[in-house]
């Protein structure tokens, strides 16, 4: 298939994505600003997942998968619940991977029919057993609270 039509392609079915996931972006803070792109799938009515990767260039990569609980239209709370890795590429964590665990509890409203806005708290949990490599920088880190908001178009 040609460059051009695939582009002529991808631009027709653009809205019928929209229709089938999410897309936006999140702005974190958890230890300092980490901004991220973001796709959400639907898995029924009540449960989404949500997968983003980000970060702040040369200083941390972060990458996340979280389970999206109890949603519903307008103003709702709503938990989410996952999984992430967090690199290094600064001081004294410079070329280290840990695991994370990450609980939030969040509310979000429908500015427009396809544009959500999530402000959200949580924590950020790592694991020492699972970080063996890590664990002498783990002491001060074991525990780690997020703020954020997530900014959302699709379905």
């Amino acid at each position: 298939m040609k460059k051009f039509d695939l582009i002529i392609l991808i631009i027709l079915l653009f809205p019928l994505l929209l229709t089938a996931i999410d897309l936006g972006a999140k702005l974190e803070i958890s230890g300092g600003p980490i901004l991220s792109a973001m796709v959400g799938f639907p898995i029924n009515e009540k449960l989404d997942l949500d997968i983003s990767a980000g970060g702040f260039p040369e200083v941390i990569f972060r990458s996340d998968a979280n389970l999206r609980f109890m949603k519903e239209r307008k103003w709702f709370p709503f938990y989410l619940a996952g999984v992430g890795v967090m690199s290094f590429f600064r001081g004294n964590a410079d070329g280290k991977t840990i695991v994370t665990f990450q609980a939030n509890a969040a509310i979000r409203t429908f500015q427009l029919s396809v544009f959500k806005i999530s402000p959200y708290i949580g924590i950020l949990y790592v694991l020492n057993w699972l970080n063996k490599d890590f664990d002498d920088d783990l002491a001060d880190l074991a525990i780690v609270p997020m703020l954020g908001v997530e900014m959302m178009l699709g379905r």
